[in-house]
């Protein structure tokens, strides 16, 4: 009893913890967005969402789903340090590994891509920048359920973000500075990332093999799989249509609604994240049960306003201007809702299931589902912005369906 208890605090400091970074996130970007959409307008500001959009796909290579089966291994070999050393190594590798690869592609597609070719400086400094983020070895932290040290560093570099922002940027043409502050907060991150794991866990320097790297990104590939699956309806719907409205204020009113949607994401995150390495020691499903039964009322009744008053919420956030991106915010609202039981009945849930392999295959399921709709859109000439956002939520109302339905009828196996 007195070790259950003692995990279920260490998973309320890690959740506190990751609400915290979820918070900071929440007031900085309260601070900074409504900021940015002003100065830069939705054209400019549209062009940086693109690029941030594209630059998701390099995100998603690079941590090619360490973060999951990382922070699993990492929880399982808590107690051996050269272990966990030999992991955190050959996972950094394989993320050099992987940077090559991606820096060729970016490398093409800012010289031959008319769309890429003509901001190819913003898309060199946001990969650049991308990198150096994939970099943080925060599988480490989250596997050893040692939050609070990734909370301060996240809460400085949002803190020297959101300064930088008003100091440096007063002008449309000062764009540039936005991927530029996030790459000096991505460098500092990953200096006091480096020194503090190494101190903190004492972690020795071993020598590693091919072998060591190659299994590390063997074991995350089916976490990539459900990763790079899921972001076919997400970060696509910006890429198409910054190929389809290229230069145009759709970008713009799609991004500032989109804000919103990544918002429930950064709050549903901290729960999941930090369910994760407590469900696979413990299997505590009664505890599933009372943080949905907290959370889901608020959220909904949350919804229920935001989707109301969803032209004057965005003339107050976004400013002026703006009222057009009520359209989509309304049309994502779904996603909103669901996205806290979607990630709960993930990994979390279906891990300590035994049924891990269905997270994914619910995603590819929707990643299908996503390009079916949108290639319908494309074709009969319905793709716009409040009919992708339509067919964002119901792939996203899918992928629901499909987990819970599974982790249904494995409970009833069970018993």
């Amino acid at each position: 009893m007195e070790v259950k208890n003692s995990a279920k605090k260490s998973l309320a400091t890690n959740t506190i913890m990751l609400y915290v970074l979820t918070f900071s996130n929440y007031i900085f970007s309260f601070l900074t967005v409504p900021y940015q959409t002003r100065v830069l307008g939705p054209e400019i500001y549209g062009i940086l969402g693109f690029a941030f959009a594209t630059m998701v796909y390099f995100q998603l290579v690079m941590d090619f789903g360490f973060t999951l089966s990382g922070t699993a291994e990492i929880a399982q070999n808590r107690n051996d340090k050269e272990k966990l050393a030999v992991i955190t190594e050959a996972i950094i590798v394989g993320k050099i590994f992987l940077f090559v690869i991606c820096a060729v592609v970016i490398f093409i597609m800012t010289t031959f891509i008319k769309q890429f070719s003509q901001d190819s400086i913003i898309f060199g400094i946001c990969f650049i920048y991308t990198f150096m983020n994939s970099l943080i070895p925060d599988f480490l932290y989250r596997g050893l359920e040692v939050m609070t040290p990734i909370t301060y560093r996240t809460v400085l570099i949002k803190l020297i973000f959101t300064i930088g922002v008003f100091v440096f940027v007063k002008k449309p043409s000062d764009y540039l500075w936005i991927p530029i502050l996030y790459l000096v907060g991505s460098l500092v991150a990953v200096v006091f990332a480096y020194v503090d794991s190494y101190r903190r866990f004492k972690l020795p320097i071993v020598k590693i093999t091919k072998k060591d790297v190659f299994d590390r990104l063997h074991e995350a590939f089916p976490f990539f799989v459900s990763r790079i699956a899921s972001t076919v309806y997400g970060a696509t719907n910006t890429l198409l249509l910054g190929l389809k409205f290229s230069g145009q204020s759709v970008m713009g009113f799609y991004s500032s609604a989109d804000k919103v949607v990544q918002l429930a994401r950064m709050g549903a995150s901290p729960i999941a994240d930090s369910l994760y390495p407590y469900m696979i020691a413990n299997k505590d499903f009664k505890l599933v049960k009372k943080l949905l039964s907290i959370f889901m009322p608020i959220i909904i009744l949350g919804s229920g306003v935001l989707f109301v008053f969803a032209p004057e919420i965005c003339v107050v956030v976004f400013g002026q201007g703006y009222e057009a991106a009520a359209g989509p915010l309304r049309a994502l609202m779904p996603v909103v809702i669901l996205v806290l039981p979607t990630y709960i009945f993930g990994f979390p849930v279906m891990t300590p299931l035994g049924i891990a392999k269905h997270a994914n295959i619910a995603v590819i399921y929707g990643a299908i589902i996503q390009i079916v709709l949108l290639a319908i859109l494309w074709f009969t000439g319905k793709f716009g912005l409040i009919s992708i956002c339509i067919a964002t939520s119901i792939t996203e109302l899918c992928v629901f369906l499909y987990r819970i339905i599974m982790v249904i009828r494995t409970v009833k196996k069970n018993k």
